[in-house]
């Protein structure tokens, strides 16, 4: 099973919500909820240090936590909360444990990202959404921060077999991972923004980021 959403960070138009014939549990790409993995890594670099409180704080600022009520569709974002001790939180790190995000919840937090602000999700433009729980996005250092990382991810990193698709201003910031779950599976996820787009893609038993890389780079 594969998912894809996608979009466009500056007004939060929803421009593609997509998942293969293998898809048997609903709209996973709206409201499916996985554990993150390495995405999670765009928290840590939000993150002012590694402590419990610190990493929650992040993942509100990136839209983690957020909530919507978006007339004709019914999505879910995810799920970080404050770790009770260190055992909890260690997993928390590694995006495992408790910690929880669906591909509509990824691609609002890369969408946070790319537009500097809080994203709110629209479906109709005559039907405006409304906000359930919002957030405040991370002050501009630390967004130049999480950016650099996610540009290292295409140039240096897990993604630079994509790094050809950048072009002028529309550089592709990315980021990549894989996630334990149960019956010894593991998730594959990539997502990102280039320009006015940002996009998150889950491969289910997808095995490596490899398996999500291939659907974006045909989505792009």
């Amino acid at each position: 099973p594969a998912a894809l959403i996608a979009f466009r960070p500056s007004t939060g138009a929803l421009v593609a919500v997509a998942q293969n014939k293998h898809v048997d549990q609903g709209p996973i790409s709206l409201s499916g909820l996985y554990p993150p993995g390495s995405t999670f890594s765009l928290v840590r670099a939000a993150a002012e240090n590694e402590s419990a409180g610190a990493i929650a704080r992040a993942a509100s600022s990136l839209g983690w936590n957020a909530d919507f009520d978006i007339p004709g569709i019914g999505t879910e974002a995810g799920a970080v909360r404050k770790a009770g001790d260190s055992f909890q939180l260690a997993d928390q790190l590694k995006g495992q444990g408790d910690v929880f995000v669906s591909p509509f919840g990824l691609a609002l937090v890369v969408s946070t990202v790319a537009k500097g602000e809080a994203v709110t999700p629209q479906f109709w433009k005559a039907h405006p959404t409304k906000v359930l729980t919002g957030y405040q996005a991370p002050d501009e250092e630390t967004l130049a921060a999480v950016r650099e990382h996610m540009r290292t991810t295409v140039t240096e990193g897990e993604a630079s077999s994509l790094k050809s698709l950048s072009s002028g201003e529309a550089e592709l910031h990315a980021v990549t991972g894989t996630a334990r779950a149960g019956g010894g599976k593991r998730h594959s996820w990539f997502a990102g923004y280039a320009g006015d787009l940002a996009f998150a893609v889950l491969v289910e038993d997808g095995g490596s980021e490899k398996a999500a890389l291939s659907v974006a780079g045909k989505f792009l």
